[in-house]
């Protein structure tokens, strides 16, 4: 028999036929396996076993008759689960463990988790023939797991984590090298749970946070996005958020590039403020209204406030752009005076987008008082698409 380390199987054809010969090679070449790469894969057993594999990534078929066989956890490096089901569970790497309770995958470094809400969507040109799911497959697994990531450096979670793995313990290494987070707010709130300290690189992007959510939103970006550890970039992207922002329960000390939908003109100077190593920010809709009677100048209103006396604006912004300014021509000469603080305030800005309205008068504005401030010399002045 020829050994074979790697197998990739990329397969639409969940006809008997199909997984019969998927079956055919799994109980064959399984075993040796240190890489394994599969999507839709419909024939695994309980009786397969991954006991070496080093490289997992898979797309699941829901209508599987298992998930995945039995895997040593203790050999995997790299896994990549994608459209993770509801009926998915840790169970399938308690192989070779003695505390069946207790996962431990002891050598993984890189983890990527993409889960999936609803019924797992099939090709269009998928081979269908019924498939018996196991019972005791198909059951619900709320057996409470310890699951440990020693020497885990790279997270990537896509959307909502189902409650079944929710509901497990967690260990995580103090500090992780890069954290990846795609509308899964939770996985904040798991990682801080678990004692996660320092996460160098963090990118995360929020698509739709809900009232509800708000006690748990300001927790947990709080804890990722303040200043205390050694991180080189932190990412934030929030939009469709159901509440207005309130820049007194913002802790984003440490950010370094921020993108939101709308915010008003408070919150605007506080994030400017409060944000010492803030370098790219970017907002869609900037609502000044109620502010136009009062006096402009970037931060100072926030001078007294004891808890951020050590805290200097950004020194670090290198580019803003602020999309669209609601209701702009009542605000028009507020809208300018706005830009014309910010562009002589931060002295390492590079670019600056600004609505269409304003261009015109921003750079002709930038090119009279070159003079009297030279770092205006080498700035960009562009609308938000050239952005």
């Amino acid at each position: 028999m020829p050994i074979v380390r790697w197998l990739k199987i990329r397969c639409n054809d969940n006809s008997s036929v199909g997984r019969a010969a998927n079956k055919l090679l799994l109980e064959a070449f399984g075993w040796q396996l240190v890489y394994f790469d599969g999507t839709f894969v419909s024939s695994f057993t309980a009786r397969q076993h991954f006991a070496n594999i080093t490289c997992l990534k898979i797309e699941f078929n829901n209508a599987a008759e298992h998930l995945l066989p039995t895997i040593n956890s203790r050999r995997l490096k790299y896994m990549y689960l994608l459209d993770i089901p509801a009926r998915f569970s840790w169970k399938y790497f308690c192989g070779g463990q003695n505390d069946s309770d207790t996962i431990v995958f002891s050598s993984l470094t890189s983890l990527c988790l993409r889960f999936k809400d609803d019924c797992f969507e099939y090709h269009t040109d998928m081979m269908v023939d019924c498939i018996e799911i196991d019972a005791e497959d198909s059951a619900a697994d709320n057996t409470p797991y310890r699951v440990e990531f020693p020497k885990l450096e790279s997270l990537f979670v896509r959307d909502s984590i189902e409650d079944s793995i929710l509901g497990c313990t967690y260990v995580f290494p103090t500090e992780l090298e890069s954290l990846n987070v795609f509308n899964s707010l939770e996985t904040f709130g798991l990682l801080k749970q678990s004692g996660v300290k320092t996460v160098t690189r963090i990118v995360a992007e929020f698509y739709q946070i809900t009232s509800d959510e708000e006690n748990e939103f300001y927790e947990y970006t709080n804890w990722a996005y303040r200043t205390g550890n050694q991180s080189r970039d932190k990412y934030l992207s929030v939009h469709n958020c159901g509440f207005k922002f309130n820049w007194e329960r913002m802790e984003w000390s440490g950010v370094t590039q921020l993108q939101i939908t709308e915010c008003n003109m408070q919150t605007f100077k506080a994030i400017l403020f409060y944000s010492p190593r803030l370098e790219v920010l970017q907002v869609r809709i900037l609502v000044l209204e109620g502010e136009t009677d009062k006096p402009y100048a970037i931060g100072s209103e926030f001078v007294g406030n004891s808890s951020f006396s050590a805290i200097s604006p950004s020194e670090s912004l290198s580019r803003i752009c602020v999309q669209e300014i609601h209701d702009i021509e009542k605000t028009l000469d507020h809208a300018m005076l706005l830009f014309q603080t910010m562009i002589q305030r931060f002295e390492h800005l590079e670019k600056i987008g600004v609505p269409r309205r304003l261009i015109s008068s921003i750079a002709q504005y930038v090119e009279r008082n070159k003079a009297d401030y030279p770092h205006l010399e080498g700035i960009k002045v562009v609308d938000f698409i050239n952005y």
